[in-house]
């Protein structure tokens, strides 16, 4: 059998573990542990390569903000829908594509874009279809595809109907474009 330890040891016990623990956090108090100091002249180099790296960075994300300005529509859904219908009109024309279908979807605003989505149905030749589609995506129409869908309308020629996703990004009303 195990011996018993009385209660009053115990309690002896926690009272010195209890004295021990204010007597360490009085010489923490009392006694506290210097603050490491730095020079002056590195604390100012090292403040001088933190404005430096700031300043790159504002020219970094002043560049991209011009980047993305680029692509950006700054017109109205309604004025976005009739210039996209001029360029894909032109991009199909130029490649032998015949447009069946233009239809404006509706607009979705989400951290502060807007986003101007239409369904472009065609038909064409295979090649044709994917140039039109890639010629669509470019940074000068100021569009992006998002879906193709494409299908066989003849099994005995490469001509196919295909429906193509084009979105157009603006600046939500009400949001800053800085």
């Amino acid at each position: 059998m195990a011996p018993r330890v009385s209660q009053d040891r115990i309690f002896s016990l926690i009272q010195l573990v209890a004295i021990l623990a204010i007597l360490g956090a009085g010489i923490a108090i009392l006694f506290p542990k210097e603050a490491e100091t730095t020079p002056l002249g590195v604390r100012k180099s090292k403040e001088a390569e933190l404005r430096k790296k700031a300043s790159a960075a504002k020219t970094r994300a002043e560049a991209v903000e011009a980047e993305i300005s680029k692509v950006l529509w700054t017109e109205s859904n309604e004025q976005i829908e009739a210039t996209a219908l001029a360029v894909v009109d032109k991009t199909a024309k130029a490649r032998g594509v015949r447009i069946s279908g233009f239809r404006p979807q509706k607009p979705m605003t989400e951290q502060g874009l807007t986003r101007v989505p239409f369904l472009v149905s065609v038909e064409g030749t295979f090649p044709a279809v994917c140039d039109l589609a890639r010629d669509l995506g470019t940074r000068e129409n100021r569009l992006a595809v998002n879906i193709i869908q494409v299908a066989s309308a003849d099994a005995a020629s490469d001509r196919v109907n295909a429906t193509i996703g084009i979105l157009a990004f603006r600046v939500a009303q009400g949001a800053s474009s800085k």
